[in-house]
């Protein structure tokens, strides 16, 4: 069932169909070849549903974070989400920090502080609601899930360290906007739906910074405009209103 409330309802076929769309950017001489966010969009498939947690990527795991999300609501949905994005969050903070040394972009570097400063404020606010709501006190702790990323993102030095460091920032981020919708929403304390939207822009922020520093980096005609790397589709409009 789909409830309106200020954007159209869609069907759930509708949303996985558009998930799937993705822009694909390639750099001349080869400089930069950008398909974002892959892992993201293969953990929609029913086989990788499917498969056994031993067997899935970070990337697929997070996306089952984002299900069990669109499937609660009231306080269940809040105390999850807030539990949740804590963890995650501390997952972005410690990449960021493993990045700063072995970036070479300038505007990486500047993005990479952007996120462990926003992302720390983030937490103490969610571990803020989590008391005074729910009585719960929770340090943030960094996924599991993303230790293999991390080891590969280890292995890589240079230019291919940075174009990494994006693809894989990008899905990461991608993760936290799907999971803010359903918050946004539908959580019953309005601190915390603004605090979700909030991730969620600040998120959508990212991406966007993230990818025109490559661009400017690569040396790209008009790499201060706007021309995402993954298509905007009603994905996310449809995670906050889709009950």
């Amino acid at each position: 069932m789909c409830v309106p409330r200020q954007a159209p309802c869609f069907r759930e076929s509708t949303m996985n169909n558009l998930l799937k769309t993705a822009v694909r950017i390639v750099v001349p001489m080869g400089a930069l070849s950008l398909l974002l966010p892959t892992p993201l969009l293969r953990a929609q498939e029913k086989s990788h549903q499917d498969a056994p947690q031993s067997q899935q990527s970070p990337m697929q795991g997070m996306m089952q974070d984002v299900r069990q999300i669109r499937g609660l609501h009231g306080a269940d949905l809040e105390r999850t989400y807030l539990t949740q994005m804590l963890d995650h969050h501390q997952s972005a903070i410690d990449m960021a920090q493993m990045a700063l040394p072995k970036t070479q972009s300038p505007g990486l570097k500047r993005e990479e502080h952007k996120i462990i400063a926003d992302q720390s404020r983030e937490i103490a606010e969610m571990q803020t609601y989590l008391a005074r709501y729910y009585g719960i006190h929770r340090s943030a702790k960094p996924d599991p899930r993303m230790q293999e990323t991390t080891q590969k993102l280890a292995s890589l030095s240079g230019p291919q360290f940075d174009r990494a460091f994006v693809k894989e920032m990008y899905g990461h981020h991608e993760v936290a906007i799907l999971m803010s919708g359903p918050a946004e929403a539908r959580v019953p304390h309005a601190a915390v739906r603004r605090l979700a939207a909030r991730i969620a822009a600040g998120n959508r922020g990212s991406q966007e910074r993230m990818q025109r520093a490559l661009r400017d980096d690569a040396g790209l005609p008009g790499a201060r405009g706007t021309m995402p790397i993954f298509a905007r589709t009603a994905e996310r409009t449809a995670s906050a209103h889709s009950v």
